[in-house]
């Protein structure tokens, strides 16, 4: 009788190793598809939640996009449809960028003043910050200091042939500041910057100093002393 030969050891080991070698490329295959998937669902998810909140979250440059007017100096001026308020000016289409003039409830001013002696004068420290939210043009020429005492002018810049008040123009973005002095030379004037025959120095005491633009006071005023 003749005997049909068995399947040896080894080849039923190979046969072995075999299949669980496509289990597993089938089953990484499955988890490939299964991630893919996945991904797919949580990106469309991410997508649509993305754009709805792009679609209700507005832009502040878009805010200020439906400002009408704005205040330019003690102007206001009506914008039109194709101006937009930005940080850097009010930018047209047609036009470019358009710095407006500072408004003065946008400019900060500090002046300070130090202790001085009689006919030594007095250097006086002045900056301006533009607290506002858009670039702006301003003239430092414009500004002016008297100095009093009591109710007498001591001296007022404004009044002085060299009084310019269209010097020195500042461009100052939101955030800007900038410093520059005024000088008094300690002499005592009439008509706030007509000096007497003689040189006639202002006696010790305390003074203040007032910043001034055009015909109104501008920040606080200092006070300071001369010494004898």
């Amino acid at each position: 009788m003749t005997r049909q030969p068995g399947r040896s050891h080894s080849q039923s080991s190979r046969q072995r190793r075999r299949l669980w070698a496509r289990r597993i490329i089938t089953g990484l295959g499955l988890l490939a598809i299964v991630a893919l998937l996945i991904w797919g669902i949580v990106s469309l998810v991410l997508f649509f939640v993305g754009g709805a909140a792009s679609a209700n979250e507005e832009p502040q440059s878009l805010e200020t996009l439906k400002v009408q007017t704005i205040q330019s100096g003690d102007e206001v001026l009506e914008l039109g449809s194709d101006q937009t308020i930005t940080r850097d000016g009010i930018v047209s289409e047609s036009e470019g960028v358009i710095i407006p003039t500072c408004a003065s409830a946008a400019l900060h001013y500090t002046l300070t003043a130090s202790q001085t002696k009689v006919g030594e004068g007095e250097t006086l420290s002045v900056s301006v910050e533009n607290t506002g939210e858009v670039a702006c043009m301003i003239h430092a020429g414009a500004w002016g200091v008297r100095i009093v005492s009591g109710e007498d002018t001591m001296y007022d810049s404004r009044a002085c042939d060299t009084y310019d008040p269209k010097a020195t123009p500042l461009l100052l973005a939101p955030g800007m500041s900038w410093s520059g002095t005024l000088n008094w030379d300690g002499h005592v004037y009439s008509e706030g910057c007509v000096a007497p025959a003689e040189v006639v120095n202002a006696e010790a005491g305390t003074y203040r100093a007032i910043l001034m633009s055009e015909d109104r006071q501008i920040g606080e005023e200092v006070v300071f002393e001369v010494l004898a």
